[in-house]
């Protein structure tokens, strides 16, 4: 399991994970997040399968590494965190804010064939990078089967 993330509310995070798990399709719905966990947003993100590998891209502008936790539970990711809103003087007035802030979570389902717990992931210019390489299968290897009588 790999944590980055130095993440203060932990209850936070392990309510994340307990919701994200509970969902079908890797992204539970916002309402059940928001109402639970207290999620803002869910982070978009690109899938791609390679041959090799499995890669996925998670938009996190204005985020360093250190601010997201990333983990590998079984044939899962999970990626939690929070973007803060800028905390200038007293007097800030915002004209616009369009710009996702609060909780985020996101979870990804791997297929059986990819190994989550080999992942590797980098964080470069608001995007998270992680590639999940396929399990290797020992190939070449001969082996006797028995066959049961009668």
């Amino acid at each position: 399991m790999t944590k980055v993330f130095p993440w203060e509310s932990w209850s936070s995070a392990e309510c994340l994970r307990e919701e994200l798990r509970r969902s079908d399709t890797g992204s539970a719905s916002m309402t059940a997040l928001q109402s639970k966990c207290g999620i803002q947003f869910l982070p978009v993100a690109n899938v791609v399968e390679c041959a090799e590998h499995i890669e996925i891209v998670v938009e996190l502008p204005g985020l360093s590494h250190e601010a997201v936790l990333l983990e590998a539970h079984d044939s899962e990711l999970f990626i939690c965190g929070e973007r803060m809103l800028r905390e200038d003087d007293a007097v800030t007035t915002y004209h616009a804010l369009e710009c996702s802030h609060g909780l985020f979570a996101r979870r990804f389902v791997l297929p059986e064939d990819f190994d989550p717990q080999a992942a590797v992931a980098r964080m470069k210019d608001g995007l998270l990078c992680i590639q999940v390489p396929r399990r290797t299968r020992e190939q070449g290897r001969n082996r006797k089967i028995h066959i049961a009588g009668e």
